[in-house]
């Protein structure tokens, strides 16, 4: 007797049948769903900036000031520890490696940038090598490296801060390194190791 009933109404039956009970329930209604973080970030973004340029000045201005930060100079760190130890702790959290004297292994940070703290062990004990490859070392950042007496390898290849400035600073190794593994990016850089 229902399917006479629904084709009499049309199929009207079942939209009838689903108002009294949106209207007589008591379930409370769900939230509606929450939007996805970009469509949140884009908005707020929106909401605050009127300009691309804007958006794009305050975007340099980000990794400037973030260069800045990882780059700082880690004297209060030497004055507690040593050279040694403010250099690899720079180093490390760059994401790089140091090896120091008399050791065969290197320490190097896990996929995720933690690193071990026994290089604390190593007080007085000189850095031989520096693995700064792919970092974001600049020419501020060269200011932990410079009290490094014995450093005797330092690579840089794959480093995108590394310019001429930087490259013109390497001369307070000029006693003790042996080995430097750098792509110059300019054949004036290239002048300047010579």
């Amino acid at each position: 007797m229902a399917a006479p009933m629904m084709a009499r109404f049309g199929g009207r039956v079942s939209a009838w049948l689903s108002v009294p009970y949106r209207l007589c329930s008591s379930a409370p209604r769900a939230a509606p769903p929450r939007p996805p973080l970009r469509t949140r970030l884009l908005l707020f973004l929106y909401r605050r900036f009127y300009d691309v340029e804007n958006l794009v000045t305050w975007s340099a201005a980000l990794k400037l000031w973030n260069l800045r930060r990882k780059n700082a100079y880690y004297g209060y760190t030497q004055q507690l520890y040593g050279d040694g130890v403010a250099a690899a702790y720079y180093i490390l959290s760059l994401r790089g490696g140091v090896r120091f004297s008399g050791q065969s292994d290197w320490i190097r940070p896990n996929s995720r940038g933690r690193f071990s703290w026994d290089f604390m062990e190593f007080r007085d004990v000189p850095i031989e090598e520096v693995d700064a490859s792919g970092t974001e070392i600049n020419y501020r950042g060269l200011d932990n490296l410079a009290p490094l007496s014995s450093l005797r390898s330092l690579s840089l290849s794959r480093c995108p801060h590394v310019d001429d400035w930087f490259l013109a600073r390497l001369h307070v190794f000029s006693q003790s390194l042996e080995e430097l593994s750098v792509l110059p990016s300019s054949d004036r850089g290239a002048a300047l190791l010579q």
